[in-house]
């Protein structure tokens, strides 16, 4: 991969972003990036948008980690449940990779 490659890598671009949403959880979400990338590009994509749009990992009992929506940053509570349906056809492997991270 050269250093062309790299700078316009698309995971790479998307991580870049969403550090800069909360660096306190950017690993957990650049490994979350990685692993749903090497199951399916569209779905790390999507991981991105929700990110990028406004949203953290939050601990959780059951699931380890679980995605949570920044105030603020989302028009509306009905607004962002419309869109995290993008993840719908995901929710195995969230659920799987979430436990991981």
């Amino acid at each position: 991969m050269t250093t062309t490659d790299i700078m316009t890598d698309p995971l790479i671009i998307g991580t870049q972003l969403s550090n800069n949403i909360c660096p306190d959880d950017a690993k957990r979400w650049e490994t979350l990036f990685i692993a749903a990338d090497r199951i399916n590009s569209d779905f790390a994509a999507r991981l991105m948008y929700m990110r990028n749009s406004g949203c953290v990992l939050v601990p959780h009992a059951k699931t380890k980690y679980f995605i949570k929506p920044l105030k603020g940053c989302w028009e509306s509570d009905e607004f962002y449940d419309q869109e995290k349906c993008c993840l719908n056809d995901f929710v195995p492997e969230l659920i799987k990779l979430l436990g991981g991270l």
